[in-house]
């Protein structure tokens, strides 16, 4: 049996957050993806809502603290001597690494400490390259 039967995915449109939304979907679990833009193509047992994580409330996704488990994936970055970033990317870099991330997290925080099972993932595909607020 399935022990996640439902998901939501922060940052799920493209990249890493993309591909582990299709691969829960795929393993049956309903899974709800936030993101900046909604794909052009619609995959089974996948919900795409409109979410920018810098303006947009967080109200959709408290409508799913529900779910078995909770993927963030919305991490952003360039690589680049610190340096070379400009104010507004260190404004956005940590509104959405750390600030959105958190905010997330708190809303899910009774489930982590619940008594039911619940998955939690926060992944970037910038991890492995540079220190991201994220992972502070």
């Amino acid at each position: 049996m399935n022990r996640i039967q439902s998901a939501v995915v922060i940052g799920g449109t493209s990249g890493l957050g993309r591909s582990i939304a299709l691969a829960l979907a795929a393993s049956g679990a309903r899974v709800t993806v936030f993101g900046r833009r909604i794909p052009d193509t619609a995959e089974n047992n996948i919900e795409y809502q409109r979410l920018n994580l810098l303006c947009d409330s967080l109200d959709a996704v408290a409508a799913h603290l529900d779910a078995d488990a909770l993927i963030y994936a919305a991490g952003l970055g360039r690589i680049a001597p610190f340096e070379d970033l400009t104010d507004g990317e260190i404004i956005v870099d940590f509104r959405t690494n750390a600030e959105a991330f958190a905010r997330v997290l708190h809303m899910f925080q009774p489930r982590l400490t619940g008594e039911r099972d619940f998955f939690c993932a926060a992944i970037t595909s910038i991890t492995g390259l540079i220190s991201s607020p994220m992972f502070s």
